[in-house]
């Protein structure tokens, strides 16, 4: 009968049952959903990253990465699956003239997959596939762009520079719409670019993506993935100490055989140059000496000559005379004109024909051996600046390839260390973004539903204080009719319960779905690129919002019912008489008060006759425009 009684007390009070019902109602889908957004998107986002296998951990170095580094990764216990990647930072050029800071990556890949949203794969060499959408990215399906690296040539990178973009694709390695920083000149990265595998020309590989086995069990943004990770980079470390030398170690023996071999190159260059200037400077001599004699016999013909035009000039008779004299000087000429090539054998007849013929015959073979002299010098002098040009030149190159492997060897000795840079998730800039969000959610979902709880207790108070009141005389005949205390109390707590449990299940299996929903999208449609919302019902949070709200309800009906129950079931039985009411501050001040209305002046005093119904009026409104303004604030 007693139970009874509290199920009829509910049809008779069922309005203000059911704002009690939908206080809770509001503020326990509330909490539920706020406190279960963070982790929906957690749980969305590591489904997404697993279902399509993005790193745990990324391997940088500043040499780069050869094939033993991609074996002796793979092959380390803790590793799943390694992507040795070839990757360039550079600009796009549309045929408009649009630029677009892109990263040029690999279309087939173990890791860091991506799905088609858009168009087609590419089928050949000069097409590629792009993720866009991004805030400042200009690419589209069928644009024709340009691959540009400034100052250095992109065929030393890839051996196709145009392509045409045939699909768009997105990826859970970069979920944001802001990609980050890139390396080309560390300007803002706008688009990602797939192209073939094979349109990669160099032999080495600039990242190393890595997943860890065992690390998809485990919550992407939970602690004990964080301490997992942790502990394997600790591991990772110690195995980068002894490794990450490897590939700088064989750079530099490939660059010393190098130097080496260009060392025995000019060595042999240098002597093989050096012997043929020895032969050009012998030949140079030897014209040299040729020359000599030559002006040593055109200086002895010209003798000759000189002595013939003398004795022509004499008159016949006086010739006839020096037969003698010539007879004299015949052993001396025809020594000189036997070598010139003279006949002499005529010249004992002493005639004068015979002198005008040898005359004639000395100055013909002197303008000859004078040419053959001229022509002699021409060549000597052409043949020694083509000489001296040459020293000059061997000279020069000489010491310009010894400066250059001296250069070189420097360098390969000031080469510095090689380390390897080993960075987690958080390093990413999508997912530490991501997972920042996520902990703003989280702050979000524990602090605003404090308000809410504030406001259902105000009007917890508020109405089981007013039903309490009303219920007085119930009270006081349960009382006179032997119930207890207990029983009594129990019978508003379980009123409350009620209210309680019904608004809180509602509630959970209402704003679970449509709080986390909204800013789910909210987040999907302005900043990042999601996979469908994954709907959760934690336990913990089912609990906590139920429990939370039940446990106000029931301890203020419980300390309402109480205060009341303590009087005697008489005086319960009972009107409570009205508070008396006083005189006002107002009241003293007769400029304000005697301009008042009656139902001013009565609303006034009320104001101070009833304080606790006043400040929570005040309280109720003061949290509700919080929750107000809190709203604005974070939209």
């Amino acid at each position: 009968m007693f139970r009874l009684d509290t199920f009829r007390l509910i049809g008779k009070t069922f309005k203000r049952f059911l704002s009690l019902t939908l206080i809770v109602m509001i503020g326990a889908g509330f909490m539920m959903g706020l406190l279960s957004t963070a982790l929906i998107m957690r749980d969305s986002a590591d489904d997404y990253s697993d279902e399509y296998n993005v790193e745990d951990l990324m391997i940088y170095s500043s040499y780069g990465f050869c094939t033993e580094d991609y074996e002796k990764l793979s092959n380390l216990d803790y590793i799943d699956t390694v992507f040795a990647s070839k990757e360039i930072d550079c600009q796009a050029i549309g045929k408009s003239g649009n630029v677009t800071v892109s990263r040029v990556s690999e279309i087939s890949r173990k890791n860091d997959n991506y799905y088609l949203v858009e168009g087609r794969m590419p089928e050949k060499a000069d097409e590629c596939i792009c993720l866009t959408g991004t805030m400042r990215s200009y690419l589209k399906i069928g644009d024709t762009i340009t691959l540009d690296y400034g100052d250095n040539d992109i065929n030393d990178f890839l051996s196709v520079s145009e392509y045409t973009i045939v699909g768009i694709v997105k990826s859970p390695q970069y979920m944001s719409r802001l990609l980050g920083a890139s390396n080309y000149k560390n300007e803002e990265l706008e688009a990602v670019i797939y192209v073939p595998n094979v349109n990669f020309v160099s032999d080495y590989y600039t990242t190393m993506y890595i997943t860890i086995d065992g690390a998809k069990e485990l919550l992407l943004d939970g602690k004990e993935y964080e301490e997992y990770i942790s502990n394997i980079k600790v591991d990772l470390k110690e195995f980068a100490s002894k490794q990450e030398s490897y590939f700088r170690d064989k750079l530099i023996d490939e660059a010393a055989e190098k130097i080496a071999e260009k060392e025995e190159l000019l060595l042999e260059s240098k002597q093989a140059g050096q012997e043929q200037l020895d032969k050009a400077k012998q030949e140079l001599d030897e014209a040299n000496i040729q020359i000599i004699v030559y002006e040593a016999e055109l200086n002895a013909l010209e003798g000759v000559v000189k002595s013939l035009q003398s004795t022509l000039a004499s008159s016949y008779d006086f010739l006839e005379d020096s037969y003698i004299i010539v007879k004299d000087t015949e052993g001396y000429i025809n020594n000189i004109l036997d070598k010139l090539g003279f006949n002499t054998s005529n010249m004992a007849s002493g005639t004068m024909e015979y002198i005008y013929q040898e005359y004639n015959s000395a100055i013909s073979q002197y303008n000859s051996l004078k040419g053959q002299l001229n022509s002699a010098k021409a060549q000597y002098q052409s043949g020694l600046k083509e000489y001296e040009e040459a020293l000059v030149k061997f000279n020069t190159e000489i010491t310009s390839a010894e400066e250059e492997l001296k250069l070189a060897k420097a360098k390969l000795n000031d080469l510095p260390k090689s380390e390897w840079m080993i960075l987690d998730r958080d390093s990413q800039y999508a997912t530490l973004m991501y997972k920042s969000n996520c902990e703003q959610m989280e702050k979000i979902g524990l602090y605003l539903p404090i308000m809410f709880f504030l406001v259902a207790a105000l009007v917890c108070v508020t109405t089981m204080k007013r039903l309490v009141d009303e219920q007085r005389g119930q009270i006081g005949i349960y009382a006179a009719l032997g119930y207890s205390n207990k029983q009594i109390i129990g019978k508003y707590v379980t009123y409350a319960f009620l209210a309680s449990i019904i608004g809180g299940v509602i509630g959970i299996a209402i704003g679970g779905y449509i709080f986390p929903f909204a800013l789910y999208t909210t987040w999907q449609t302005m900043v990042y690129f999601l996979p469908d919302m994954k709907v959760l019902y934690p336990i913990k949070y089912i609990i906590v919002s139920i429990g939370s709200f039940t446990v106000l309800m029931c301890a203020i009906t419980a300390y309402v019912t109480n205060n009341v129950i303590k009087d005697m079931p008489s005086n319960l039985m009972r009107p409570v008489a009205p508070k008396k009411g006083k005189e006002i501050f107002l009241e003293k001040i007769p400029f304000i008060w005697n301009n008042l209305s009656f139902t001013s002046k009565i609303t006034a005093r009320n104001i101070f006759r009833y304080k606790s119904r006043f400040l929570m009026t005040v309280l109720g409104i003061a949290g509700c425009t919080g929750l107000l303004i809190l709203g604005f604030g974070i939209k």
